[in-house]
């Protein structure tokens, strides 16, 4: 996918399902880099309620694939309190520990926003779609 559909994509939609998440006093600040690794990533603040969303247009062939990381994405800023844990236990924890608590902190949070996605797209039924619509 183009940067520029890509764009267009979180430019139309993003913003909405934020919202709708609760997430509408936020600062969000999206990027596209190309890293080849992840269709999408999450940097959070959550003390200056800022987030910063990497969205890779080369791993996306479509428009519900961009919608799916944007809203996996803003998930994990919902969460932002565990997101916040596993930043301090990275910065302030060493050696074998460390890499216990950052494996786990990782497995928790992607297994936490894999059951909201779940709760929401699937038994739910509202798609990153419907989710947008709610809010406007």
């Amino acid at each position: 996918m183009t940067i520029d559909a890509c764009k267009a994509i979180v430019g139309e939609y993003a913003l909405h399902i934020a919202q709708v998440l609760g997430l509408g006093g936020w600062c969000l600040s999206f990027s596209y880099d190309e890293d080849g690794e992840n269709y999408g990533t999450a940097q959070i603040a959550p003390d200056q309620q800022w987030a910063g969303i990497n969205i890779d247009p080369d791993m996306h062939s479509n428009k519900a694939e961009v919608l799916d990381t944007i809203l996996h994405e803003l998930l994990h800023v919902v969460h932002a309190p565990l997101e916040q844990f596993r930043h301090q236990v990275n910065e302030h924890t060493k050696g074998a520990a460390r890499e216990i608590f950052v494996t786990l902190g990782t497995t928790a949070s992607e297994q936490l926003v894999a059951a909201w996605m779940v709760i929401l797209t699937q038994i739910l039924g509202l798609t990153p779609a419907k989710l947008a619509r709610k809010a406007q």
